[in-house]
């Protein structure tokens, strides 16, 4: 990874990253591995071919982020309609120093968003300007299994469906996500201002007497608060 994207600005290693995971290790819905890190993940392709689904992918490109100096962050992003059976997709926001704000990244698709003067943007940005209509732009190599991705489909329809309810481990660290005996997982959740708590989830306040795991989620209205510079 070194010979990857060292002695580059950051945003151009950003983006050269993200390319290098996403044709390291390609997507499939497949079930989670047990131990869920970025080695276990790339090891698991490169040994047996086992492609990962968004959840283990956004692990590991955050891990790799980690390592190689960024300040990431894995983000789990549902619908409205949650934990009914509407699906989700997660992704990452890797913080850019140069830019003083947090950029969207989407291993899965190896897509990253920018307005329409090239302007790198966040996930927030991204979701107001769904809301408000602005015009946005895909990367020209952002694709699902090989396809070059839709904007239609991807961004106004997909993420604009997810980008609902948005959560966050607490610690960005390596590890952090591999769900061990007598292990507490902590998450923040950012919620669109008069909506309630959904219903118990993986993700919500729960303990799961079958494997020991205790998740503790704390909830916000606050996007300021929940995107904070590190």
């Amino acid at each position: 990874m070194e010979i990857i994207a060292d002695n580059e600005p950051d945003i151009e290693r950003a983006k050269r990253l993200l390319k290098w995971f996403h044709d390291e290790v390609p997507h499939n819905d497949a079930p989670n591995i047990d131990t869920l890190n970025a080695i276990s993940i790339i090891d698991s392709y490169r040994s047996n071919r086992h492609a990962h689904g968004c959840y283990p992918l956004s692990i590991a490109m955050n891990e790799v982020f980690l390592d190689m100096g960024f300040q990431p962050r894995t983000v789990i992003c549902f619908s409205g309609r949650y934990p009914s059976p509407e699906d989700g997709h997660v992704i990452n926001s890797v913080f850019i120093p140069s830019l003083q704000k947090w950029a969207y990244m989407d291993p899965q698709d190896n897509a990253y968003v920018t307005d329409e003067h090239n302007n790198l943007l966040s996930i927030a940005e991204v979701r107001q300007s769904l809301i408000d209509n602005k015009p946005l732009k895909l990367n020209a190599d952002a694709n699902y299994h090989g396809k070059a991705d839709d904007i239609k489909d991807y961004l106004y329809t997909f993420m604009a469906k997810h980008l609902f309810r948005i959560i966050c481990p607490l610690n960005s660290e390596f590890g952090s996500q591999t769900r061990t005996k007598g292990k507490v997982l902590h998450y923040v959740e950012l919620l669109p201002v008069g909506i309630k708590d959904t219903e118990v989830d993986g993700f919500e306040t729960n303990v799961n007497l079958k494997i020991g795991v205790q998740v503790i989620t704390c909830h916000t209205n606050n996007e300021q608060l929940f995107w904070k510079k590190p």
